[in-house]
């Protein structure tokens, strides 16, 4: 993935995150690097499911839910590296 994929696969990610997790009020402060477990990301197990669905229909991508580290949910950069393995199985 070259780096303008990269940066257009961030902003789905983020408008993802923005229409499903992220209250709009806290909209501006959600970077790449923002940790994601202050709006339940990877601290609560049925936020991970419904954003692992969302990548997956977003992306059409399949996600080994069984494989995934906890890093791999950290920020919309870790989300986006995740996107990229996926596509490339």
């Amino acid at each position: 993935m070259d780096e303008y994929e990269r940066q257009r696969t961030r902003e789905r990610i983020r408008a993802l995150l923005l229409r499903s997790f992220v209250p709009p009020d806290e909209a501006p402060s959600l970077g790449w690097e923002t940790p994601l477990v202050a709006y339940g990301i990877g601290a609560d197990s049925v936020a991970t499911l419904e954003l692992v669905l969302k990548l997956e229909e977003e992306f059409g991508v399949e996600i080994d839910e069984g494989a995934l580290e906890e890093d791999d949910l950290e920020s919309i950069d870790s989300l986006c590296r995740l996107v990229e393995r996926a596509a490339r199985k």
